[in-house]
């Protein structure tokens, strides 16, 4: 009672007022509505940058929406690294439909 007690004209644990049943409103969708048209795949281009995050999450919600997804590792270690990775996004922009880009710090909060 010592450590329920103490605090409690301050921090009160019960009240007087009259205690009412919540109606429980859960939303049930039941069941998922998807197009019956299978053909349609978006293409999705996702740069992936130093210090980016959320890339497997949106993968995979646009995978299970039913798209396309290619991710590239922007890879900047070396010069030629840099130019090799600027030519697969641009290559990457060409063939999507949507590009994405991830949360974070892009670039490692570099200037």
């Amino acid at each position: 009672e010592a450590w329920t007690g103490t605090l409690e004209s301050v921090f009160a644990t019960r009240s007087d007022v009259e205690q009412k049943e919540l109606e429980d409103k859960v939303f049930d969708a039941g069941k998922v509505y998807t197009a019956a048209n299978k053909i349609a795949k978006p293409k999705v281009f996702i740069p992936v940058f130093p210090g980016t995050n959320c890339e497997y999450d949106t993968t995979k919600a646009f995978e299970q929406a039913g798209a396309q997804v290619k991710t590239v590792v922007f890879k900047n270690m070396t010069e030629s690294q840099i130019v090799e990775s600027v030519n697969a996004f641009e290559q990457a922009i060409k063939e999507s439909q949507i590009l994405m880009f991830s949360g974070g710090f892009s670039a490692g909060d570099e200037p």
